[in-house]
């Protein structure tokens, strides 16, 4: 090797060094420590007033045999019943006190837990869902902590005395203690309407106990809770156009495999070809046939645009004015499970529940579609989709029965009571989340939203009409659609009782993942924009370098869950802080040094091939580091930015990147299939 050449190769180690010291550096200080972040937001906590209630403590190991009597013999108004192995939160008391006090009428509340260390280092968060009956009937899922006013315990535990049901078992008392006194209170009936966030059994969102080791889940000592639902005709309601063998595997398994026998076909088509429809016809005749009158299947043939809420609740007309339950499923379902529909009919005909929906597995595997809806900011998710089934997630959430906002359209069962009551789908949502908004309609009504993880189907996922998101036409008619939902139901925006503050809400991730490393300040600067007049022209277009646009939103929209131009409609102050776009993603350059490369953000005008260069903050990202593990230094490739909405003139913009690498000449750039729209 030439001096010249020798010379040049170590300047370049050198400046690799340099970068490798300033990303470790600058990874130290993202990487956030659950133990650190924990105590901090602890340390914000303030208590207007913690009230004149006093609180006593004692384990769980002490609940066996004679509680009634350790009860009676203690002198405060609260008592705090807690996990034997581990510590009490100095939180608790005053927290608890102070809730009590805020909410008179209510006699039991539980919070939230993690695991400490040796050392007192604290890891391991047990983020818990608010008051979900279903969920409770199932396991005792209030865990290590729970506290109960002391007269209303004492007056519980006297008649379970007089029943005989104090029994040795300290989990059990506690267990049958805590139904008792929810079931007084209301907490297995439906709520009063327009109460979203308003439970008869408190949870105080907030660790309140330590665990010296992970402690088990106690099992419901009480019967899964079921109506009998014999002799009820249910009334199958399944959209299809132009699948004729997609339509006929459904049924087929559906004949096959369902022990409960009383249901109504009603097949909704918005206009097949007509030998699908011939196919289609002769099926559901043979169908009637082989009912001999009993039962009348239905073949609703009405050519138009394909409309999910107008093809159901046509379904609902049609439908046997006998049957009290609706099942709304998609031509593209496979049934595995005998006893699925009188499970799904058990419970929906419980009095407070509203929608129940079940587990649905991508066909011939064990990866997760759906195990219920989340209320993100970003919009309805599914949680744990793509993930295998096989193992257990985030303490049960893909096991047993859940309490949740809402349950996919593609299988989902209903009183048709509840239905007409929640007003049936909007025809307005014609493609997507008509049934979110059916099933948060259903909510506001007061009923529990239940998904049935012991109930599972095959789901050949959107075979109809293809996915979502796949081109920005349909991007775009997502998001008018995802703005009608949210400006119906704008109490419920960034809400979900089912799912914890401190849990991931700002963007898809598929775990339940505590925010410690996700957490957006919108406080940040506002990003400057200048005019890039070579146009990246310099730069390489190389697809090495992926980039992935995750959020890019109307900042005010993103606040509040409406447009500026609506709040100002309604004579709502819209602030200059909030009038902007933020914009929010992910960005590596595949088989490169990561912790080398300067990234700058890029507006293009469609129609003007203007380019704007827009700076970005850089973000750690986990999630992306162990999907790319193979990577080198992929632990920072999250960024975000915050542009005022007169930086760049108005029009349509594709979102891109452009990367230099700091110790080499490689410039490259790459488009996402993203796109911002700035208002004029």
């Amino acid at each position: 090797m030439s001096i010249a050449r020798s010379v040049k190769a170590r300047a370049k180690q050198l400046l690799v060094a340099r970068q490798h010291k300033t990303y470790e550096k600058i990874l130290r200080n993202a990487n956030k420590d659950y133990n650190d972040w924990i105590r901090h937001k602890e340390s914000q906590i303030k208590l207007e007033n913690a009230g004149n209630l006093s609180a006593g403590l004692i384990s769980f190991a002490e609940c066996a045999g004679e509680l009634y009597q350790k009860l009676y013999r203690m002198p405060e108004n609260i008592i705090i019943f807690h996990q034997n192995d581990g510590e009490v939160s100095k939180l608790a008391k005053p927290l608890i006190i102070d809730y009590m006090t805020k909410h008179p009428n209510l006699s039991l509340v539980y919070g939230d837990e993690d695991e400490i260390e040796e050392m007192g280092r604290r890891v391991n968060p047990r983020f818990k869902p608010d008051w979900s009956p279903d969920l409770f009937l199932a396991k005792f899922y209030f865990g290590s902590i729970f506290a109960v006013r002391r007269s209303d315990a004492l007056a519980v535990l006297e008649k379970m005395q007089k029943d005989g049901k104090v029994s040795s078992s300290a989990e059990q008392n506690l267990y049958r203690l805590c139904h008792q006194l929810a079931r007084e209170c209301m907490g297995f009936e439906k709520r009063q309407q327009g109460e979203i966030d308003t439970f008869p059994v408190g949870h105080i969102s907030e660790v309140l106990f330590h665990n010296r080791s992970t402690p088990g889940v106690w099992k419901g000592s009480f019967p899964e809770e079921y109506v009998d639902c014999s002799g009820q005709l249910i009334s199958v309601i399944i959209p299809s156009r132009d699948h004729p063998e997609i339509l006929k595997r459904c049924i087929q398994s559906f004949v096959r495999y369902t022990r409960y026998k009383r249901y109504q076909f009603v097949i909704v088509d918005n206009g097949s070809t007509e030998e699908n429809k011939k196919v289609i016809e002769a099926l559901v005749e043979k169908l009637n046939q082989e009912e001999k009158g009993s039962i009348t299947h239905l073949y609703l043939y009405e050519p138009m645009p394909f409309n999910f809420s107008l093809m159901c609740n046509m379904g609902v007309k049609a439908a046997s004015a006998e049957a009290e339950l609706l099942l709304f499923l998609n031509d593209d379902m496979e049934i595995l499970q005998p006893d699925w529909l009188e499970r799904l009919a058990g419970k929906a005909m419980i009095p407070r529940v509203g929608a129940v929906g079940a587990k649905l597995l991508y066909p011939d595997s064990d990866i997760i579609q759906h195990v219920g809806i989340t209320n993100l900011r970003i919009g309805p998710a599914h949680k744990l989709q793509f993930l295998s089934d096989q193992e257990e997630h985030y303490y049960g959430k893909n096991r047993g029965v859940h309490n949740v906002a809402a349950a996919t359209g593609a299988c989902l069962m209903m009183r048709k009571a509840v239905f007409h009551e929640a007003g049936g789908f909007r025809e307005d949502l014609a493609v997507a989340f008509n049934d979110v908004d059916l099933c948060y309609s259903i909510w506001e009504a007061g009923y529990y939203n239940v998904v049935l993880n012991n109930v599972t189907l095959f789901h050949h996922e959107s075979l109809s009409r293809g996915n979502d998101g796949e081109s920005e036409e349909k991007r775009i008619r997502l998001m008018q659609e995802r703005e009608i939902l949210y400006d119906r139901h704008r109490s419920i925006y960034g809400k979900d009782p089912f799912y914890h503050k401190y849990l991931v809400t700002d963007m898809l991730l598929a775990e339940y993942t505590p925010i410690l490393q996700y957490e957006m300040d919108l406080a940040i600067p506002w990003a400057t924009a200048s005019a890039d007049r070579a146009g990246a022209t310099e730069f390489r277009e190389d697809a090495c370098l992926r980039i992935g646009v995750e959020c890019i939103t109307d900042l005010f929209e993103w606040k509040y869950g409406i447009s500026a131009e609506r709040a100002r409609e309604e004579n709502r102050k819209v602030s200059d802080e909030d009038q902007g776009y933020f914009l929010q993603g992910y960005s590596f350059v595949i088989g490169g040094d990561n912790a080398c490369y300067q990234k700058i953000l890029l507006l293009k005008n469609i129609k003007e091939g203007i380019v704007w260069q827009i700076p970005i903050q850089i973000k750690y990202r986990p999630d992306i580091k162990k999907e790319l593990s193979d990577q080198l230094n992929v632990d920072l490739t999250g960024f975000f930015s915050k542009v005022k909405a007169d930086v760049v003139p108005p029009g349509e913009y594709l979102v891109g990147i452009k990367v230099k690498d700091r110790c080499s000449r490689q410039k490259l750039v790459n488009w996402s299939d993203r796109q911002l729209i700035i208002k004029g």
